[in-house]
Formats: structure tokens, sequence, C-alpha cells
């Protein structure tokens, strides 16, 4: 039987040697998700990373059928951002990906999307074309 679990109280992802997971519970929103940031960054700082490769996923959007957050698109540029100043700051390259996205109107899929290259771009300073 395929199980969709929405609530990391009910399920979630195990750490492993080289990676670990912050769970947000249901009905987080950018207060309490920029909280779990601000606990999770030190801990990749402090093993001084080659690379950062980020996941930025869209289907943390509370119109997501998958999401139980609730994140709209400035929350979710909020966390780019955080995440963009963060590897700058830390001086270590950063490598994304766009990732899911399952709201009926795509173009709410794709802002997110654009959105998190406007984040990159205010943080690294590239250039209108």
């Amino acid at each position: 039987e395929n199980v969709c679990y929405r609530d990391v109280s009910e399920r979630h992802h195990e750490d492993g040697e080289n990676h670990r997971s912050f769970a947000l519970p249901a009905g987080c929103d950018r207060e309490m998700m920029l909280a779990v940031m601000r606990q999770a960054l030190p801990l990749i700082a402090a093993h001084r990373p080659d690379v950062i490769l980020y996941q930025a996923g869209a289907d943390p959007y509370y119109e997501d059928p998958f999401s139980p957050l609730a994140l709209n698109h400035e929350d979710l540029w909020a966390r780019d951002e955080a995440v963009f100043r963060f590897a700058r700051e830390l001086g270590v390259p950063i490598a994304w990906v766009l990732a899911g996205g399952y709201t009926r109107d795509v173009n709410k899929v794709v802002r997110v999307h654009l959105n998190t290259f406007e984040a990159w771009r205010r943080v690294f300073g590239g250039t209108e074309s």
C-alpha cells in the first residue's frame, strides 16, 4: 500500500553519517521555519563543507497537496535567501536544484523557482540581463 505521510510527527527521514534532517512540523510558518534554520545552519558550518548542495523545493508551499506547512511565496523566498546568505558568509560554493511542486496552478510552482533565482541574485550580486 502506498501511504503518503504529510506530518513529520508521524514519520520522518532518518539522519545519516553525511546528512541530517530538520523536520518542520505541520502548520509551520515563516517564524518557525527560520528558527529551525537558525539551529541547523551552524551545525553545517561546524563541519566546514567543501560545497553545499541545496534542494530548493517548491513542495513546502501551502497550496501544494503534499504540504502540511503554512508557507507562502514570501516565506520560501526568505528560506532561499537565508540559505544563500549562509553559503556566502561561510565562503562555501553552493549548487541548487529546483524540486517538487505539485500545486494545481503550475504558475505558482514556477514563481517559487523564480524566487529562488532572485534570492540567489540578490545575495550574490548577479546582474540584470
